[in-house]
């Protein structure tokens, strides 16, 4: 994703053409390098991006490149105001204005990254394979009944106005690669979707499918 230039009047035929084989890429992909500039605002185009990867259940590592840059910038205007510089505090709050944008990539790994001077890139190359791994694994029926029933009892679904009483029955993996799972409940629309949205993060935590987003379907029991 990285190139791609972001103001609506530079799109001209080239930039346009950019753009399509970004989001043809993200397609042909299994796990995608979301690219983005640490000294730069994120646009509108960056989060269209982003929610590409994840409505194409795409696995995902955020790089954020041009961190030596970046540090340098602020060290320099550390010096300048006769501050003192603290890195750590500098990357904690880049990594928190990059999650309060993309809050829907919560569940993928952020590297702080430099192309020019390889800083981070063998550290978040080496998590690519682990998370085609996840992408490809089979959860076990009895690892899904624990899951579920842990959440169950912490976040029970909740009846909703002028709907039947939610009974959640069975969670059940039905693909891979991407990983997606059903949930068989009494009557669809009577189970929240707070509730399918607590079970999909709990897949991604506790059944360790870091790195993808994975989609829950209700399904109704017959």
């Amino acid at each position: 994703t990285a190139g791609l230039k972001k103001k609506a009047h530079r799109q001209e035929q080239p930039y346009l053409y950019s753009g399509y084989q970004t989001y043809k890429s993200i397609r042909r992909s299994d796990v995608c390098l979301f690219v983005v500039d640490a000294g730069e605002p994120i646009t509108s185009q960056d989060q269209a991006i982003a929610a590409e990867i994840v409505d194409q259940e795409k696995g995902c590592i955020v790089l954020v490149n041009k961190i030596d840059a970046y540090k340098h910038e602020q060290t320099a205007r550390a010096a300048q105001y006769k501050n003192s510089a603290d890195p750590d505090a500098e990357t904690d709050a880049l990594h928190a204005y990059i999650s309060h944008h993309f809050p829907f990539l919560w569940m993928c790994p952020v590297y702080f990254v430099s192309a020019k001077t390889g800083e981070g890139v063998a550290e978040a190359f080496g998590q690519i394979q682990g998370i085609y791994e996840r992408r490809h694994k089979t959860v076990s029926e009895d690892s899904l009944k624990a899951t579920l029933a842990k959440w169950k009892k912490i976040s029970p679904p909740r009846r909703m106005l002028d709907q039947k009483e939610p009974k959640v029955y069975s969670l059940t993996q039905i693909d891979t690669n991407p990983p997606r799972f059903e949930l068989l409940v009494n009557h669809t629309p009577a189970v929240s979707e707070n509730f399918r949205k607590t079970i999909e993060n709990a897949i991604i935590k506790d059944l360790d499918f870091w790195g993808t987003p994975i989609k829950v379907r209700l399904v109704k029991k017959v």
